[in-house]
């Protein structure tokens, strides 16, 4: 035999072996089988890359691998029940669905432009993706790997609303809540079937925004899944002074109306979570000021005032709650320092902790993207100036088992309860 016919044997007998001895020809996957895990954004990589780092969420320790995905990648949604997650490039619009079981990559969707809020349904069937430069709402059928649109069968898609920012998808996934930045629609909230909206049909009457409102931005579902309570901006957004709070909105007429309650609350209002009975709200007094950020405590009920204590100023966009603490972040929070011999002001945080009397103030500089608690356990992720940061509730401070991001933390997901 010719040496270059053993060569070829050689090379056929090891292709062979690799393949498992003529089975299926399938690498195999990495998975790190851990029982609670975290999924991290992290959008630019030391060579350049994005992926999503996945973490053991009961011992603060990285798994044995990462999901490689497009650069740019920040934001995340995930539904623990479905079992699947999608994260979007803010540089390419690209989307991935993720399996959480399997740890990888699905398939890939491009999105007509960026999108800073998404949502999936409890099933893990359909994405919903704000896409403001468009005008709509995006549908993903994640179950075909399909953008939805007025040709694909299994769905249907856009949902037209004007310049929306936020979307907030209700605990059962049949009511959505679309915000607008625009100066005609952001004093409207749009309820959405999303049952209707996920049909093969798809919403096919014209959806009237619920009107009412002052720079509607942000929305916290109850555990009802049909009262919701709606941030008003305020003056912090433009609109006028003594507009800013919370007004009730019953999303029962989903799709069209809703009914809007009289009962409101004035305070800076742009994010909040339902805790222990009571609702939190947190937003900005005074922009540009020392300790211009409120937070403070709600009777869900009556809408009557509680405690309330300072924050840092900025756009608060994140907050959770965690062993009786709430914590509050926000992003373009640090002050400019004045000039010499005049000492820096003291609160240059954009993440405070609020015990429902005091807050306190963590001081590490950088906007807060991403937030989430674990549950079991008193722990708090905090992704703060593209670093994860692991907070104790209990003692309100960073706990000693930290970990490095190498390259730019985004947002944060817990994928299993």
């Amino acid at each position: 035999m010719k040496k270059s016919g053993i060569v070829f044997v050689l090379l056929a007998t090891a292709g062979w072996v690799s393949c498992g001895g003529g089975g299926s020809s399938r690498p195999q996957r990495s998975q790190t089988f851990l029982a609670k895990r975290a999924f991290i954004t992290n959008s630019s990589t030391t060579n350049g890359a994005a992926v999503v780092s996945i973490i053991d969420a009961t011992k603060d320790l990285f798994g044995n691998h990462a999901m490689t995905v497009a650069p740019g990648t920040n934001v995340i949604a995930t539904t623990i029940p479905g079992k699947v997650s999608v994260v979007s490039s803010k540089t390419t619009n690209q989307v991935a669905i993720i399996d959480n079981t399997l740890e990888g990559v699905r398939s890939a969707i491009s999105l007509p432009a960026e999108t800073e809020s998404m949502a999936v349904t409890p099933d893990g069937r359909f994405a919903f993706a704000a896409v403001h430069n468009t005008n709509s709402i995006e549908v993903i059928d994640l179950s075909n790997s399909v953008l939805c649109t007025t040709l694909t069968t299994t769905c249907r898609g856009p949902i037209t609303v004007n310049a929306p920012t936020k979307i907030v998808l209700s605990g059962d996934g049949k009511t959505l809540l679309a915000f607008s930045d625009n100066s005609t629609a952001a004093d409207s909230v749009v309820v959405i079937d999303a049952v209707a909206a996920t049909s093969t049909t798809g919403i096919t009457s014209p959806i009237v925004p619920v009107t009412g409102f002052h720079k509607a931005v942000n929305g916290v579902f109850a555990s009802d899944n049909v009262t919701a309570y709606i941030m008003n901006c305020g003056l912090e957004c433009g609109g006028g002074a003594g507009t800013a709070g919370v007004r009730v909105l019953n999303t029962t007429a989903a799709g069209n109306t809703g009914t809007l309650g009289s009962a409101s609350a004035t305070v800076p209002a742009t994010v909040g979570v339902l805790d222990g009975g009571n609702l939190y709200v947190a937003g900005t007094l005074s922009q540009g000021a020392e300790n211009g950020g409120v937070v403070t405590k709600i009777n869900p009920t009556t809408l009557a005032l509680g405690a309330s204590d300072t924050l840092a100023p900025g756009v608060h966009d994140t907050m959770t709650a965690q062993a009786g603490k709430i914590f509050v972040g926000s992003r373009a929070c640090t002050l400019a320092p004045p000039p010499p011999p005049t000492p820096p002001p003291p609160n240059q945080s954009c993440l405070g902790i609020f015990d429902g009397t005091n807050t306190v103030i963590t001081g590490i500089s950088g906007d807060v993207t991403g937030m989430q608690a674990i549950s079991g356990r008193s722990v708090v992720y905090v992704i703060i100036g593209g670093e994860l940061q692991i907070y104790d509730a209990n003692t309100s401070a960073l706990q000693s088992q930290q970990l490095d991001i190498v390259g730019h933390a985004e947002q944060v997901v817990l994928v299993d309860p």
